[in-house]
C-alpha cells in the first residue's frame, strides 16, 4: 500500500482542515501547483519519469502550504505567499504571450491554459484548485504507488491545463 500522506487525496485533506475559506483554499491549491513547478528541473528524458518528479515537485508545493497554513494565524497568509511568488512569474508569462521556458510539460501546459483563455486568471486558478480537491477527495485515497503517482498527475494535467 502507498504512503497515504504522499498522495493528492492525504495532502488536500490535510490542507482543507487549515483553511476554512472554500475559495481561499482553491487558489491556495492553485498557487501551490504552479509554484511547486516554477523552478522545477529534471536531467530526466523519460516522459513517465518526468511526470513523476513533476507530481512529486506538486507533493512538496502542497506539503509547504500545509506547513506554511499551520505556522500562521490564518489562511489568508499563506495564499499572500504563494501569490507573492507565482504573480510575477504569471505576469511575466502573461506579458511575453510565449511558452513558458521550463522543463516541465505540465507546468508549460497549465500556464498556456491559463493565458491563453478569456478571464482572469487568478479566477481560472482558483476554480481549478476546486475543482481539483472535490474530484480527489471523491476518489478517495489510492492504494498502489504507481496508480497514485499515475492518476495524481493525470487529475492535475486534466483540471489545469485542458
Amino acid at each position: 500500500m502507498a504512503r497515504k500522506e504522499k498522495q493528492l487525496y492525504c495532502l488536500l485533506d490535510r490542507l482543507s482542515n487549515y483553511v476554512e475559506n472554500r475559495d481561499e483554499l482553491g487558489s491556495i491549491i492553485g498557487y501551490a501547483v504552479i509554484g511547486s513547478l516554477i523552478d522545477f528541473e529534471t536531467n530526466s528524458r523519460d516522459q513517465q519519469e518526468i511526470q513523476f518528479e513533476e507530481i512529486k515537485s506538486v507533493y512538496s508545493g502542497i506539503e509547504n502550504a500545509i506547513h506554511t497554513c499551520r505556522k500562521q494565524t490564518n489562511s489568508y497568509e499563506a495564499l499572500c505567499d504563494l501569490h507573492l511568488k507565482v504573480q510575477p512569474y504569471m505576469n511575466d508569462q502573461i506579458k511575453n504571450n510565449d511558452i513558458p521556458n521550463t522543463n516541465s510539460n505540465l507546468l508549460t501546459n497549465i500556464v498556456n491554459n491559463l493565458i491563453n483563455r478569456r478571464g482572469n486568471y487568478e479566477d481560472k486558478l482558483r476554480r481549478n484548485g476546486l475543482a481539483i480537491l472535490e474530484q480527489v477527495l471523491e476518489r478517495g485515497p489510492l492504494r498502489r504507488k504507481i496508480d497514485v503517482l499515475n492518476r495524481d498527475h493525470t487529475t492535475i494535467k486534466t483540471y489545469f491545463s485542458n
